[in-house]
């Protein structure tokens, strides 16, 4: 086999000659080689990689194949840099090689180019001689790429590669117009060097594209590369899997309906690909909405759906707060663009639990002093589709005992029977407001009534008249005042008796409205306050919204003894202060029997008008290393009111309860109580709600150890007066294998122009130890009622004729996802239009 036989040669790498193919000098490259006549050898010989001033020699070898002799000869190179032996006439018999030495002798770094005339049977042929330098050279492969059809505004991509070819490392830059794009822009090819580069094709209209991609390497050569695409709207039908669509506005409607709170339900929304070509899609949620603030789900946010085919996205409706209706929307786009396929309107309302009682008020009458009463009521589960958990938030020494504090009612119309007993030890009217505390639902307000006789006291008898009366005294701004001061005024004429026995303003008295003249003659003046049992939640969290009654004020109402050692002493005390707020004097009882464990003292005190009393809260406990809980439930009321010859039925007022709680423990240093606990969710979030409104749910807290459980609600806002989430009860006390229903109020503090995300994070501090920590995380979005109307507010009425009359439809749209009202005032000038 003939070859090149190199001398100080070491580069092989190709060399690109002028018709542009691309040869090698190694002699396994059957395209180096060529056969004239019989004769193979080369048919150019390359020098590279040399150096100035030194000489190279390189040797051809011209091979018979032929089955004849051949005349062979040659002339020398016409150039002083290329040598070789003086020519001669040869015979080549069949089978003989002659070898010929070529010698390069550069002098300076130029290229060098010459010829060798060789004669094989008197036919000229030539060989190139060349001493060449580096050169760049690249290769692209493949030198077109076809992208085909493509969604406008999707992104198709495709790889290719380059290759340097040349002797030198190569900077690589590709410049190319729109919408075809290709990255690495840059990079550096070394020798031999291959680089895969991306070629991204995006039409923005639906056109058919054909680009050039030009690459610039080396001393600025240029390598090309062919591009074609087009572009073409993309055909996705949008439909739910009941097909419903707003035939207004075109949106694909997904309802879920009504559903329980604690439940879930799943819808399909179906996407089908009718165009002969891939689309990409995502979904996403309007612009503005926190992604947590939505109660709808998708399986999947963003796809493919090939051409021809069609996909389920399941749609899962998870609301968060009951009583709430939901409705969000969603737009379907394009992977990489924002060309809207179609509109989602999601919609959904959380049902609450629909626990009833048969009947709100109790009224126990008159019981003598150490007997008992009793009535029963009914809770009951009439409409509810899930089983629903109760709470009756009440104490074990009250005076109203129940025979049944919590429980499960189940679906499907079940029924409980609690009875109700009624034994008071103090001679005094009782009434209390207790809550029904229930998942998912606003609590239920039973109204406890009694009256307590001995031989020493014999107070009114408290029945609905006089409860009626009483709240009528709270509307009127009179309740503040004792019997005495009321009954000066009737005699004045600035109040006079109602139909129904209850006191109001004289029609030419300004008692109420003239704050100068109340405060001349008594001092205080307090506003009007609302029905107390108008909203059961606004009741619950008492006189912050300036619902709720009270006659007194009291310094604490929680009061925790943490780590008492016995090993120092056994009596523990703390004080309570307590102001009189009113115009009279009043008297405090605390009815509850006293435990070993805690006491209050005094039991009973007289309380000067507007002055206050200090109490003594007393803890001694007996075992180590255990909690101990009380609540002392005392009842307030004016002192006339302690025989009921002192008033008349128009003087009669209600007592006013009072609520402590008392925790303490003798944990050991180093001693604790490991909590098991359970809440029935740790992020709480709020619907988005407008400005001056509350909004309530309810969180549900678990002891599932078999020791009793402390809880208190810490807030991570240190001002308390900016706090816009509030939980009740803040704390308490939950005994083993039970649970607590806590209520959590969101009120906005003021109203932003934009969505304003609100959030906190809630400290629940168990068995008063740091270490045993939970968080909750509550979100609450607040947004301004927006509406928008079609022609910036302008209505054109259709031209009719006089006597007739014309109809114009209006499309209002909401650009808020809380419900929104609104009323229409019209122009009284204008009576043609209504």
């Amino acid at each position: 086999m003939p070859g090149l036989i190199r001398l100080k040669q070491t580069g092989l790498a190709p060399l690109e000659i002028n018709n542009g193919v691309t040869q090698s000098l190694v002699y396994r490259n059957p395209n180096a080689r060529v056969t004239w006549d019989g004769v193979e050898t080369y048919k150019q010989c390359i020098y590279r990689d040399w150096i100035p001033g030194e000489e190279y020699t390189e040797v051809l070898t011209f091979k018979n194949l032929s089955g004849k002799s051949i005349s062979f000869t040659y002339e020398v190179p016409k150039t002083q840099y290329f040598q070789t032996i003086y020519p001669r006439r040869l015979t080549l018999s069949q089978g003989v090689t002659f070898s010929l030495p070529i010698q390069f002798s550069p002098l300076e770094k130029i290229l060098y180019v010459d010829d060798l005339v060789v004669y094989i049977n008197q036919t000229p042929h030539h060989i190139k001689l060349a001493g060449v330098l580096p050169q760049y050279r690249v290769a692209v492969e493949p030198k077109e790429i076809d992208f085909g059809y493509c969604a406008v505004q999707d992104i198709q991509t495709a790889t290719f590669k380059l290759r340097n070819t040349g002797d030198l490392e190569t900077n690589i830059e590709w410049n190319s117009s729109e919408p075809f794009l290709i990255e690495p822009r840059e990079c550096i090819l070394p020798i031999g060097g291959i680089q895969t580069f991306t070629c991204s094709f995006q039409p923005q209209w639906a056109l058919i594209y054909v680009g050039t991609a030009t690459c610039i390497y080396g001393d600025q050569s240029v390598c090309e590369l062919s591009l074609h695409g087009t572009g073409k709207f993309p055909h996705l039908i949008i439909r739910s899997d009941d097909g419903a669509m707003d035939e207004n506005t075109g949106n694909v409607l997904v309802r879920f309906g009504d559903m329980p709170m604690n439940g879930s339900l799943k819808r399909e929304l179906i996407f089908i690909n009718q165009s002969a070509f891939r689309v990409p899609y995502r979904i996403e949620s309007l612009p503005g909405v926190a992604k947590f603030d939505t109660a709808f789900r998708f399986g999947k946010t963003e796809g493919i759906i090939e051409a021809g085919k069609r996909q389920m996205i399941p749609i899962k409706f998870q609301p968060k707060a009951c009583e709430q209706s939901y409705k969000d929307y969603f737009n379907i786009c394009t992977q990489h663009g924002n060309l809207v396929a179609a509109v989602v309107e999601c919609s959904g309302k959380a049902m609450e639990n629909t626990i009833e009682i048969n009947q709100q008020k109790v009224s126990f009458g008159q019981v003598l002093m150490n007997s008992k009463s009793s009535r029963i009521i009914e809770i009951a589960n009439p409409k509810g589709t899930n089983s629903a958990r109760f709470k009756i938030y009440t104490s074990p020494d009250s005076p109203f005992q129940f025979s049944i504090e919590n429980g499960i009612l189940p679906s499907n119309g079940s029924k409980l029977t609690i009875v109700i007993t009624f034994a008071p030890i103090h001679p005094m009217g009782y009434y209390k407001i207790v809550p029904i505390l229930i998942e998912y639902q606003s609590p239920i307000l039973l109204e406890l009534i009694g009256t307590c006789h001995s031989d020493s006291g014999k107070p009114p008898v408290l029945n609905d008249r006089y409860v009626s009366n009483f709240k009528r005294h709270i509307l009127r701004h009179l309740a503040l005042y004792p019997f005495e001061v009321l009954d000066d005024y009737l005699k004045r004429g600035k109040l006079t008796i109602d139909e129904y026995g209850s006191l109001i303003e004289s029609a030419d008295s300004s008692l109420i409205h003239d704050s100068k003249a109340i405060k001349d003659e008594h001092d205080y003046l307090l506003p009007p306050l609302s029905n107390p049992l108008k909203d059961n939640y606004f009741y619950w969290f008492s006189n912050e919204d300036n619902t709720r009654f009270e006659y007194v004020t009291l310094s604490e109402t929680c009061f925790l003894f943490d780590q008492c050692s016995l090993d120092t002493k056994n009596e523990w005390q703390q004080s309570l202060t307590i102001t009189n707020i009113t115009r009279g004097k009043l008297t405090l009882v605390w009815p509850t029997p006293n435990s070993s464990n805690f006491s209050i003292s005094p039991t009973e005190i007289e309380i000067l008008p507007l002055k206050s009393a200090a109490f003594r809260i007393i803890f001694r406990p007996t075992v180590i290393d255990t909690f101990y809980t009380k609540h002392f439930e005392g009842y307030v009321s004016y002192k006339n009111q302690r025989d009921f010859t002192l008033v008349p039925d128009y003087g009669v007022m209600l007592p006013v309860q009072l609520d402590i709680t008392c925790i303490g423990n003798t944990l050991r240093v180093n001693h604790e109580i490991v909590p098991s606990y359970q809440f029935d969710r740790d992020i709480i979030i709020f619907p988005p709600i407008g400005d001056q409104t509350s909004i309530y749910q309810t969180l549900t807290l678990t002891n599932n150890g078999t020791t009793p459980l402390i809880y208190r609600f810490i807030s991570t806002n240190n001002d308390e007066s900016t706090n816009q989430f509030i939980f009740k009860p803040s704390n308490g006390f939950i005994k083993q294998g039970d649970y607590a229903i806590v209520i959590v109020r969101y009120k906005p503090l003021r109203l932003n122009n934009n969505s304003d995300i609100q959030q906190e994070r809630i400290i629940v501090r168990l068995n008063e130890r740091e270490k045993f920590d939970k968080i909750l995380h509550v979100f609450a979005t607040q947004e301004k009622p927006r509406l928008s109307i079609p022609n910036n507010g302008q209505i054109h009425a259709l031209t009719t004729c006089i006597g007739l009359s014309s109809e114009t439809h209006i499309h209002l749209k909401s650009l808020t996802r809380s419900q929104l009202e609104f009323n229409w005032t019209l122009d009284k000038t204008i009576p043609s239009i209504r």
